[in-house]
């Protein structure tokens, strides 16, 4: 018998629900270099350290991608 071997595969999303209409997306799915421009996104979620303090400061201002308004996110639920 032989040893079969694959890789793992590591999935990261950062989910906000609009509260304008209710849209639910990913964060690293918006097509906005200024998110994902040097994994600036990753390293604000997930730094180096001690994530509970990075994730009570996280903020953020996007537009939704359904209703385009402006979506204030504040702190990260994991």
């Amino acid at each position: 018998m032989t040893n079969l071997i694959t890789p793992a595969v590591l999935t990261i999303e950062l989910n906000v629900t609009c509260p304008n209409c209710e849209n639910y997306f990913d964060l690293f799915e918006l097509d906005d270099g200024r998110l994902n421009d040097d994994g600036y996104l990753i390293k604000s979620a997930c730094p180096d350290g001690y994530w509970t303090e990075s994730h009570e400061k996280f903020e953020e201002v996007v537009n939704c991608p359904e209703c385009k308004k402006e979506v204030h996110i504040s702190g990260i639920n994991w």
